[in-house]
């Protein structure tokens, strides 16, 4: 059992909300739009949306299919290809 100074310092947690991952809606979202994006004019969230979430929210949105992830911006531009043509199989 850790205690709250445990948790409250743990490195993990620390990144998990100041990480920021890039992503884009792959559909419409109602209600969250200034939640999310605050440069958002509506409350809702066309589909296809760019957005920077942080990364304790994006496993669950993306394991419901309602997020698709972004390719990290500090993989240069031939590994960034490279992933996108292979996603599924690309070998690190």
């Amino acid at each position: 059992m850790t205690c709250a100074a445990e948790e409250y310092y743990d490195v993990r947690a620390i990144l998990a909300e100041e990480t920021l991952v890039t992503c884009a809606t792959l559909s419409g979202v109602q209600g969250v739009g200034r939640m999310l994006d605050p440069a958002c004019d509506s409350e809702d969230l066309p589909k296809f949306t760019r957005l920077e979430l942080p990364l304790w929210l994006v496993p669950a949105l993306a394991r419901r299919g309602m997020l698709q992830l972004g390719l990290p911006r500090w993989y240069n531009e031939r590994m960034q290809r490279k992933m996108q043509a292979r996603r599924w199989r690309a070998c690190f």
